[in-house]
């Protein structure tokens, strides 16, 4: 991916706006939820869950059974995945930044990520 293609990623178009902003997790969000200790929501650049194009606000907790991921351990300590380093039990852990140049190995350290998920709330039962 060249830098303008990253760039491209979230840009507003006269059409709207491309799907990386509403599809695409931008960060993880902390989420209390019974039983589960390291429980997430990923949010999509507008601090929406994925998928969700409102300017509403929406209750993240409603979200959990069907957008939720479940980690083993503290997901801030995965090495190589986040923008900036953060500390352990973060509440918020960023996957891209405004700049560019944190979207030009967003699918690398997005596949990391996944790979260390345990399933979904959904499937936790």
């Amino acid at each position: 991916m060249t830098p303008d293609e990253a760039s491209r990623l979230t840009r507003r178009t006269p059409e709207g706006t491309h799907f990386f902003r509403f599809w695409m997790p931008y960060l993880l969000q902390k989420v209390e939820h019974p039983g589960i200790k390291w429980a997430y929501l990923p949010l999509n650049r507008n601090y929406k869950p994925l998928g969700q194009m409102t300017s509403e606000r929406v209750d993240y907790a409603g979200y959990m059974t069907t957008h939720g991921v479940r980690f083993a351990r503290d997901p801030a300590l995965i090495k190589a995945v986040w923008v900036d380093a953060p500390s352990a039990g973060a509440e918020m852990l960023w996957l891209y930044s405004d700049g560019p140049t944190s979207r030009l190995d967003y699918f690398a350290r997005f596949e990391r990520l996944m790979s260390k998920a345990v399933s979904t709330i959904g499937n936790s039962s």
